[in-house]
Formats: C-alpha cells, sequence, structure tokens
C-alpha cells in the first residue's frame, strides 16, 4: 500500500465514513490522486465507494469501511 493509500484508508477507518471530497481537504491532496487511492482500497475490497450527497445538497462519493485490518 502507498502512503497516500494508507493515510486515506486510516482517516476512513478513523471517521467509519466519510466524503471523498473531504479526504483531499483534510489530508492536503490532490483530488486526482485522492480518487486513484480511493479507488485502489475500493478494487483491494478494503473500503466501499457509495453515491451521496453533501452539505450543500450535491452529489458526491462516500467512502466507508468494508472492514477492519487485524494487523497494522
Amino acid at each position: 500500500m502507498y502512503p497516500l493509500e494508507k493515510n486515506v484508508f486510516d482517516l476512513i477507518e478513523k471517521t467509519g465514513n466519510i466524503m471523498m471530497h473531504r479526504i483531499g481537504e483534510i489530508l492536503d491532496a490532490p483530488m486526482d490522486e485522492v480518487r486513484h487511492a480511493c479507488n485502489k482500497l475500493a478494487e483491494s475490497n478494503d473500503i466501499v465507494i457509495k453515491d451521496g450527497i453533501d452539505d450543500e445538497n450535491k452529489p458526491c462519493k462516500v467512502c466507508s469501511v468494508k472492514k477492519i485490518r487485524s494487523s497494522r
């Protein structure tokens, strides 16, 4: 797992679920890189990405933990 993927996963695990654009804001990372990291985590079944609605009633992607890792 690349450093950004680990940071993204740790943040999602800590919050339970979070909007993808908030991940970019919190980690101060470009959205393209955050989106790529989230997609990689989803491919490996670590997280789930669902459609959601943000605070301004706009469509967004919400990331949630699919399984909790047993070892770090």
